[in-house]
């Protein structure tokens, strides 16, 4: 036990390691380093469709599973109690990059290069190292709406943040009706 009153809640943010058209390596790795108190990143995911970009990586669904099962046991014997997740993967990572750190992103980026997604299809590698998942034609992103989408994000990440703790606190007190 540790003898000094430590915190109880970590955020621990995942992503994948792949190509992200001309954005950084690790796009969602680094989309998710929101300013918290959180574990180190893990950057290793399960999406293999861009593995076949130089630097992409992932693993196995058995083996991201276990592995994260035994981060948290390990936690546990630590006295952390809590652990919210978060996954950069699909939150428009380029432009929470970007809205973060600018530099390490071309400004010249619209998303006209992306692959459209199609339901039933499936190509290996990705015939691009970006996927667009809806139809509609690829915008470009300014510094402005960037910063407006993180501002948005975190806005709403705090709102689910605070659903999950009242909903652990409701649960840690036997007897109380939840609202």
């Amino acid at each position: 036990m540790i003898g000094r009153e430590e915190p109880r809640l970590y955020f621990w943010p995942v992503g994948t390691v792949e190509a992200y058209d001309l954005g950084p390596m690790g796009t969602d790795v680094i989309a998710p380093e929101f300013n918290a108190v959180f574990l180190p990143t893990l950057p290793y995911g399960l999406v293999s469709s861009l593995s076949g970009y130089p630097g992409g990586m992932w693993v196995s669904a058995d083996t991201y599973n276990n592995l994260i099962f035994e981060l948290l046991a390990s936690l546990a014997i630590s006295e952390v109690e809590a652990v919210i997740l978060f996954n950069g993967h699909g939150a428009e990572e380029l432009a929470l990059v970007y809205a973060a750190n600018p530099e390490i992103v071309p400004q010249t980026w619209g998303g006209s290069r992306a692959f459209r997604y199609r339901e039933g299809l499936k190509a290996y590698p990705s015939p691009r190292s970006a996927i667009r998942y809806s139809e509609e034609q690829a915008k470009p992103f300014t510094p402005e709406k960037a910063a407006a989408y993180y501002e948005e994000l975190k806005k709403r990440i705090s709102e689910v943040i605070k659903d999950i703790l009242s909903g652990w606190e409701a649960f840690n007190q036997p007897g109380k009706k939840e609202a």
